[in-house]
């Protein structure tokens, strides 16, 4: 699945998100999402508005085809690497709708901000703009831009259509450890150029620093399950030995739903895919690796604690060389687990025996 990019010096944007409509449905669309000095623009662009126009309808056709193919598989390697080598790939489709118009785009946005002053509202909280784009006579017709104040609706995850996924719950959410509105996380950043295009990571609350997790659309069930197994960590009172990742509190919005996670960050020197990469890594390294995973995954199992999506890039190395266990929202990988398996300890055990046939010989056991 795509994942948001940091601005370049050719893109001056975040490509933020996109959907688009599935094969089976009565009409063709998709959505880009963008985000330019804090304010996401949503661009709609529809095959029924392309009138006599064929080789922009060709154009909307190879994207459509594009963006949908980017999802189609679950094995985020060899997405990303089919991406690459396709005609067209996603940040063409972005670059296709979107750069013709950036300058209307930039005259909306806001100048720089201050960086000693933001948080969290601004990235969540701030007014967007919409607009759809057609074509006539093989020229692109872009319709009025309109302002949506105090946003709260978050674009959903790629290749989700919304009128085919249940909303999230609109009860009040609750959990046991504290929680935050988001004018009271501060975003870190050394840099005031693009702070508003990054997805903010880096933030401060009760004078420390953490990792910020978002979670969309707010009270995402994903979002909740790791929230969830957070909670049996803390309940486990593990010790230092088990190296996992550890919850500090959540941010809520003003509706009481799940909108993050604040993490303790980890010192990070490289996930453990990378640094078996690295031809310079010593065997030594890797059985000290597999030992920690094995004793950290052992003791989350003992106190019936699920795993969920084991695989190498949920596992990081830290700067004195401890391999790590983090990402506890579930799902699964396919050549790791078997979907069947997701979320069990069965599966947790089969994405264990991959990821220790992966440090001792860079490959995995066939599934069955």
């Amino acid at each position: 699945m795509y994942e948001p990019e940091d601005v370049t010096d050719r893109q001056r944007y975040l490509i933020s998100s996109y959907a688009y409509s599935n094969e089976d449905k009565d009409s063709d669309w998709f959505r880009l999402a963008i985000r330019l000095n804090g304010r996401e623009f949503h661009l709609q662009v529809s095959l029924s508005e392309f009138h006599n126009s064929p080789s922009k309808t060709q154009q909307f056709q190879e994207y459509l085809a594009c963006l949908r193919a980017g999802d189609e598989d679950d094995d985020e390697e060899n997405s990303d690497k089919e991406m690459s080598e396709s005609a067209v790939n996603i940040m063409d489709c972005f670059s296709w709708a979107v750069d013709p118009h950036l300058e209307q785009f930039e005259s909306l946005a806001p100048p720089l901000a201050d960086i000693s002053t933001l948080t969290l509202q601004d990235f969540f909280h701030s007014a967007s703009f919409e607009c759809e784009l057609g074509a006539v006579n093989d020229r692109f017709v872009l319709g009025p831009i309109e302002r949506r104040e105090n946003e709260s609706e978050e674009m959903w995850p790629p290749g989700h259509d919304p009128e085919d996924d249940d909303p999230p719950e609109a009860s009040p959410w609750t959990t046991t450890f504290p929680s935050f509105r988001a004018d009271q996380v501060r975003v870190l950043c050394d840099s005031r150029s693009d702070i508003l295009n990054t997805s903010p990571t880096k933030v401060a609350v009760d004078g420390q620093t953490f990792y910020f997790k978002a979670v969309q659309p707010p009270g995402d069930k994903v979002g909740k399950r790791e929230v969830q197994v957070y909670e049996q960590i803390v309940r486990a009172g593990f010790g230092s030995h088990v190296r996992t990742s550890r919850l500090y509190g959540v941010v809520l919005d003003e509706n009481q739903q799940l909108m993050g996670l604040l993490l303790y960050p980890i010192a990070i020197d490289d996930t453990l895919e990378y640094a078996l990469e690295n031809p310079g890594t010593k065997k030594s390294s890797k059985k000290r690796w597999a030992k920690q995973i094995k004793a950290t995954l052992g003791a989350l199992h003992e106190h019936g604690i699920v795993w969920g999506d084991a695989k190498p890039d949920n596992i990081v190395i830290n700067v004195h060389g401890d391999a790590w266990i983090i990402d506890f929202g579930g799902g699964h990988t396919r050549g790791w687990v078997d979907k069947a398996k997701y979320e069990t300890i069965q599966g947790d055990l089969q994405g264990l025996e991959n990821i220790l046939e992966f440090i001792s010989t860079g490959r995995i056991v066939e599934s069955p």
